[in-house]
């Protein structure tokens, strides 16, 4: 007798499950892919994706792009931050940092883009080595680790542009006191936003460490996605704040035909650091839109895409170069860090002639 009939009926088990085995699904009795496996398989895909997404050799591109610039925004920030500690000659051996209150901001903007670089090789490492995938994407706190030192490194240099233009404002206006505990919150609230992802997370041993298995969806909207809205618009608003204080102060010297060099200088610098504000903020919306949108996308997609995994990659890669531009731009426009990189390089001259005269 079938063991479904009993005693003239039948047992319905559609909505019933048994207990799973760690290599079986419980009710089609299939074997369950490891995480292991499904990365394998996802590489696998994307190695050898059709000749549209540009196969094998779109794979390997994109690896030499990332790695690229992620040479270039480590080695790029590193160096301004060198400059700014670096002690010059011709300034009563005094750094920049010990004497201009807004490098100190700049260097904070500049190591929280070197952390970002560094966080991107070990995210970047899930990707493109098997082997990482395999050994690190099993353990729980390796592949958190892997978002919350984005969301860290992001979400520092995010605030750090912040209290450069809470800087630039306060600078037109009177001169910002307490700017050490500014960049001391700046990073403490990196540091808390960074490690939430340790206690809102859906890991499973099962899945493959990605974000939609890992994260929660609702965390990208309110965190990395109303951070980055917070900061734009803060930065908008100062720059609206600061071209007001220019366009009055314009105004004035008309009426009044006032041409103090004092207050010249003070008002080119206002001009200068209003420019600063919305090269920046052009250049964040361009970077940055791509990457938030696909973020958004990839949380609420019912099925996975490989054409939006491919568009994703490409759009952190692009989002890399904002932080390759904003240290270079508060850099150049800031003449205490301006003339601490125009330093170095006069040494490093002056350390090539003397190596090629010792070769002579």
């Amino acid at each position: 007798m079938s063991p479904h009939l009993r005693r003239g009926r039948v047992d319905n088990n559609l909505g019933k499950t048994t207990p799973s085995s760690p290599d079986r699904d419980s009710n089609l009795d299939l074997p369950v892919l490891s995480s292991r496996a499904q990365h394998d398989k996802r590489v696998s895909q994307l190695r050898h994706r059709g000749g549209c997404l540009g196969g094998q050799y779109l794979f390997y591109l994109m690896g030499a792009a990332d790695l690229l610039v992620i040479l270039l925004l480590i080695l790029g920030n590193a160096f301004i931050a060198y400059a700014i500690l670096h002690r010059r000659r011709h300034h009563n051996n005094t750094s920049a940092f010990t004497t201009n209150v807004s490098s100190r901001f700049v260097l904070s903007l500049s190591l929280a883009d070197v952390a970002v670089g560094l966080a991107c090789i070990y995210y970047q490492a899930f990707n493109y080595f098997c082997v990482v995938a395999q050994f690190l994407g099993g353990y729980k706190y390796a592949c958190l680790a892997r978002f919350s030192l984005m969301v860290m490194s992001y979400t520092a240099s995010g605030y750090s542009l912040v209290a450069i233009a809470i800087d630039r404002y306060f600078a037109v206006i009177h001169a910002l006191r307490k700017a050490n505990l500014i960049i001391v919150t700046v990073w403490l609230s990196a540091l808390v936003v960074g490690t939430s992802i340790f206690y809102l997370n859906q890991w499973s041993p099962s899945e493959n460490c990605v974000e939609p298995n890992v994260i929660f969806p609702l965390f990208f909207v309110f965190i990395p996605g109303i951070t980055h809205i917070i900061v734009l618009g803060i930065v908008v608003v100062v720059h609206f704040k600061i071209h007001k204080i220019t366009v009055e102060f314009e105004q004035r010297q008309v009426s009044q035909d006032l041409a103090g060099i004092g207050q010249s200088s003070h008002f080119v610098s206002a001009k200068r650091s209003a420019r600063v504000l919305v090269m920046v903020v052009i250049c964040c919306a361009v970077c940055w839109t791509p990457l938030g949108t696909l973020i958004l996308v990839r949380q609420w997609l019912v099925r996975r895409s490989e054409l939006v995994d491919l568009m994703f990659q490409l759009a952190m890669t692009l989002a890399s170069f904002n932080y390759i531009f904003n240290t270079f731009l508060f850099s150049w426009k800031n003449v205490a860090v301006k003339c601490a990189i125009f330093d170095i390089v006069d040494n490093f001259k002056q350390w090539r002639k003397r190596t090629s005269s010792y070769e002579l």
